[in-house]
């Protein structure tokens, strides 16, 4: 009688604090840690903007800092490209990219580019005289620090895990930066010890919204991304893991409507992004983004003040981003 009395005491616990979880769960999700609202606004501004046949246009790069290039890399280099990644050894190879413990591996200056990949080398500094002759240069002072050059280059290593493995990684990157005491850093880093530790891909490669950083000659570098390698499963998986970037005219019109739009979410997530690094307009960047689909081989420009990210990790992908200045 009295196991039986425990049993009952224990099935009441359990439905109690099942029930607990359920009203914390609905009262963070309706309240306390809801999302902001879908405005409308960027919503439209983002349709308007992010049409694929926009992507390839000069006019587009004039008014929103990027531009598509198809089949910019030879299968060729793109050979020699992949072949060179996949002679890093692992676990290394999975830390290509990583923004905090980056394997000086991965790096490559344009001496050796151009000793590996001439012709895309040549093929884009071909693209930035085209662009000099029809005053694009000036017109965006590309060139403000300086004759453009790729004055180096990494590899950045996407570790993508099948769902349900995917639930165990990957959310703690999502954000960049090092407030509350350089959390977020340590987390990274903590995930690159583990990767090398145990030689697995516990380190994703995902990046947040962020605009890339300084020269330590001076001013700041534009980007070329490459996408050397992805698995697309047979062309299902080519609407994955690409890039995320912002327009910048959408970016500079509505950059107070995106600041007045997070002040609808919810104030217990508002406090959590304050303290992880989070600005709140992530939102509004995810509201007006433009998704960028690339094959292996396609190349894509961006200036140093464009808003970029990860789109997700559901396959893995090897790319090669040239540091433009």
């Amino acid at each position: 009688m009295q196991k039986d009395g425990h049993c009952c005491a224990c099935r009441v616990w359990i439905v109690g604090v099942a029930i607990a979880i359920a009203i914390l769960q609905q009262a963070w999700s309706q309240h306390y840690g809801k999302f902001p609202v879908v405005d409308p606004v960027l919503e439209e501004a983002r349709l308007s903007e992010c049409k694929p046949e926009n992507y390839t246009s000069l006019e587009f790069l004039l008014d929103n800092g990027f531009i598509l290039y198809k089949g910019f890399v030879s299968e060729k280099e793109r050979q020699v490209m992949l072949n060179f990644v996949s002679s890093i050894p692992l676990p290394t190879r999975y830390l290509c990219g990583a923004s905090d413990t980056q394997p000086h591996e991965c790096m490559l200056w344009e001496e050796k580019m151009m000793e590996m990949w001439p012709k895309t080398l040549h093929k884009l500094y071909q693209n930035f005289r085209i662009w000099r002759k029809k005053g694009i240069m000036r017109k965006l002072k590309l060139d403000r620090w300086g004759k453009m050059r790729a004055k180096g280059s990494e590899f950045i290593a996407i570790n993508g895990w099948p769902w349900p493995w995917s639930l165990f990684k990957g959310q703690w990157e999502f954000v960049m930066g090092t407030t509350m005491f350089g959390i977020p850093r340590a987390i990274s880093q903590f995930k690159s010890f583990l990767t090398q530790s145990l030689n697995l891909p516990i380190h994703s490669g995902f990046h947040d919204w962020h605009t890339d950083g300084p020269s330590p000659d001076g001013g700041r570098y534009h980007k070329m991304f490459i996408m050397v390698d992805k698995d697309t499963r047979n062309g299902t998986m080519r609407g994955h893991t690409n890039l995320m970037l912002i327009p910048r005219k959408n970016f500079y019109k509505f950059q107070r409507r995106m600041d007045v739009n997070a002040m609808t979410m919810g104030p217990l997530r508002s406090r959590l992004y304050s303290h992880v690094g989070t600005i709140h307009r992530y939102h509004g960047l995810d509201q007006l983004a433009c998704t960028i689909a690339m094959d292996p081989g396609d190349a894509l420009f961006f200036m140093e003040d464009v808003w970029h990210r990860t789109q997700d990790m559901k396959t893995d992908r090897f790319s090669l981003i040239m540091d433009i200045q």
